[in-house]
């Protein structure tokens, strides 16, 4: 299940499998993040081809009609699945001003306390996530621009979120039983998939910049376009 020694060692026999089960569960959901991504710049690079393409040939479709739509679920799922995975990995900005401060068993005590608002905090969210997404499946709603069932995307910002309040809810028990709260080990793997996410918002930069300016073909340049005869005709 890791590789190498296990994180949770100090944690009793029959809690340790529960936790190393959560941490599992926290990669899977960070690579699941990273997935979104990798789809989410497919699908922002398609768009700019076919873009690219509509002014060289009027058959082709100037654009996705559900690519920013779509864009929008794949972001929203990129944050909340990769949330656990940096929690676990201790990525998330964090003010260390009194904890750099205080001894180790008041810190400690203090990472205890806050684990427990952070797992009350994310769990009211995952609740409310859950019942909105239920709502949704009861009623059939759909999107207005693609009739996409919105309960499906909901679901797996709801998965993230609800994923977030059990690594926190383990951090508590870590806490308690003295384990690691950072893992080393998926801190470098986080590290390499926030490197890819910084490539990838530079890409999406440069697509929006192409989107709302597209290249066009040095040898098409001068060549008029239908509007531009018409006005001509005139």
């Amino acid at each position: 299940m890791h590789d190498g020694p296990s994180p949770n060692a100090a944690a009793p026999a029959w809690l340790r499998p529960i936790l190393d089960g959560i941490d599992l569960l926290s990669r899977l959901d960070g690579w699941l993040g990273a997935g979104c991504l990798v789809s989410l710049t497919s699908l922002m690079i398609a768009e700019v081809v076919l873009r690219a393409l509509s002014n060289v040939w009027e058959s082709v479709p100037a654009d996705i009609p559900v690519a920013w739509e779509y864009s929008s679920y794949l972001m929203a799922a990129c944050f909340t699945f990769g949330a656990a995975m940096t929690l676990r990995a201790g990525g998330h900005i964090r003010v260390t001003l009194v904890l750099a401060r205080v001894s180790p068993k008041m810190r400690r005590h203090m990472e205890t306390v806050l684990a427990i608002v952070g797992t009350f905090l994310c769990g009211f969210l995952a609740w409310s996530m859950a019942y909105f997404t239920w709502r949704s499946f009861e009623s059939g709603q759909t999107s207005v621009s693609s009739g996409t069932l919105v309960w499906i995307p909901q679901a797996l910002v709801t998965f993230g979120i609800c994923l977030l309040a059990v690594q926190f809810l383990a951090r508590f028990s870590q806490a308690r039983k003295g384990c690691p709260r950072k893992w080393p080990r998926m801190r470098t793997r986080t590290r390499t998939i926030n490197a890819g996410a910084a490539r990838t918002k530079m890409m999406l930069v440069w697509m929006s910049a192409a989107l709302k300016a597209p290249a066009v073909s040095p040898r098409f340049r001068g060549a008029a376009g239908p509007s531009d005869r018409r006005n001509r005709a005139a």
